[in-house]
């Protein structure tokens, strides 16, 4: 899921930002309260509009009806419409700046069912359809959320994602509660 990096003017100066998840079609970027929500009225410019990916995903895009109405990267939106990736600084003078996200948390889910099998890189078991696995955020590989077989309950209980601090592939960590790993608070 996609979110929003919004300034907070009120918040702790420590922790400038808030983050809002991004659901429905479209919001209009202005921020009308503290702490910040986002506003779904669609008849107001600039708009960010979700829209089907090319992979079958969602992508966002920025709608403005005209270039000075919001920058992108520092760029006006030219054409009146621009897509945006993760962590793309959005500008809306006389508004603020939004940072774009689609950093997601790790988490169980059901693992979906593939044509070819996916062993767990951490225990090198296949994770089954319907069973739930972790996808790491990172790289993307997918782990049991409790190690397969045997009796003893103990091993049913551990994850193979939080048995080590990292992800078995890449450096992310594996705490269910890490949180985001980016954030524009060092911009």
């Amino acid at each position: 899921m996609a979110q929003l990096w919004v300034m907070d003017p009120v918040a702790a100066a420590d922790r400038p930002w808030a983050i809002l998840a991004l659901g429905g079609d479209g919001h209009a970027l202005r921020l009308d309260a503290s702490p910040p929500v986002l506003d779904s009225k669609r008849g107001a410019q600039p708009l960010l509009v979700r829209a089907a990916g090319a992979d079958g995903g969602e992508a966002w895009a920025v709608l403005a009806g005209a270039p000075a109405a919001a920058l992108v990267n520092g760029l006006p939106v030219s054409v009146g419409i621009r897509v945006v990736a993760d962590r793309d600084e959005i500008r809306v003078p006389g508004v603020g700046r939004f940072f774009f996200s689609t950093e997601r948390l790790a988490g169980p889910e059901p693992f979906p069912a593939g044509r070819e099998p996916v062993f767990c890189p951490r225990c090198r078991k296949a994770i089954e359809s319907g069973s739930l696995a972790i996808r790491c955020p990172r790289c993307g590989v997918w782990h049991h959320h409790a190690a397969p077989g045997g009796a003893d309950s103990a091993a049913e209980a551990m994850s193979c994602w939080t048995y080590t601090e990292t992800c078995a592939m890449c450096d992310q960590p594996t705490a269910l509660d890490a949180g985001f790993q980016w954030t524009p608070e060092g911009l």
